[in-house]
């Protein structure tokens, strides 16, 4: 379940967290933020993919109303995706507990090359922190990975990636972050693109120097397409902290942004 939150504040992201947690219980596997166009992503079990489809319906009612009335908004800020998956290959038999013990989760979608494919030999490049699922997408197969250190993740699907290309045309990575856990800090810093939605549109944006902002990111840039303004950041090892910053810039400047979007630019580790 993928959920943009149209640049609400921290405090609102984890008012819509907890209740998730608290109504999916013992069925939620991940609970985290996304790097993306969406914002939050949420992994959870279940034995029917009606009642699973079924219990996001009723998260985005409930959640809307509730967050409606105490931003006193008349739309919902928050919007949701659902994919459905069928789990292939799930090496290690590593359990719910197991999962949760890693602070990220990649999610990468795959298009196959041709209409039937080998899984014997595709396992052959899946560790015990990889599971393949079949989804009911355009895309078809669903590979989700699990690590702490954000440059060794992105190795580690690159070499996927690299031993399954007779199988696999095309791919889309998601990359969460574990709502409560950090991750290892990588070597360099952090590339990124942070884009900005403008309330006015096209316009001036100017860092505050009084929240420190400059000690964050590099001057902002003007841009021509869906955002209106471009942000790098600035010195920034870990996934958290960049996510915090991003959270932080949302609520200095509430009054004149919709939402946010990033694109993260790794280097393999």
């Amino acid at each position: 379940m993928w959920i943009s939150t149209k640049g609400l504040s921290r405090k609102d992201e984890e008012v819509v967290v907890n209740f998730i947690r608290k109504k999916l219980k013992k069925k939620l596997i991940f609970v985290g933020h996304c790097f993306g166009s969406y914002d939050l992503i949420v992994e959870f079990e279940d034995d029917s993919g009606k009642v699973a489809s079924n219990t996001v319906c009723f998260l985005q009612e409930k959640l809307g109303k509730e967050l409606r009335a105490r931003l006193k908004r008349l739309y919902n800020p928050i919007c949701s995706s659902l994919i459905l998956g069928n789990k292939l290959i799930y090496p290690g038999r590593a359990g719910k507990k197991d999962n949760n013990l890693c602070p990220l989760r990649t999610y990468t979608f795959l298009y196959p090359k041709k209409s039937t494919i080998n899984l014997e030999e595709i396992s052959g490049k899946l560790d015990h922190t990889m599971n393949l699922f079949w989804i009911a997408s355009s895309f078809a197969f669903l590979l989700i990975c699990r690590g702490n250190n954000f440059s060794k993740l992105f190795g580690k699907i690159l070499d996927f990636r690299r031993g399954t290309e007779p199988h696999f045309r095309e791919s889309c990575t998601y990359v969460g972050l574990h709502f409560w856990k950090d991750d290892e800090p990588v070597m360099e810093p952090i590339r990124a693109l942070v884009f900005l939605k403008l309330r006015k549109g096209f316009g001036e944006f100017k860092l505050k120097r009084r929240k420190n902002e400059h000690e964050d990111w590099n001057p902002p840039e003007k841009r021509l397409g869906w955002s209106d303004i471009c942000l790098t950041p600035k010195n920034k090892y870990t996934l958290r902290g960049l996510k915090d910053a991003i959270l932080k810039l949302r609520e200095n400047h509430r009054k004149d942004l919709i939402t946010t979007a990033t694109l993260l630019l790794p280097k393999e580790g």
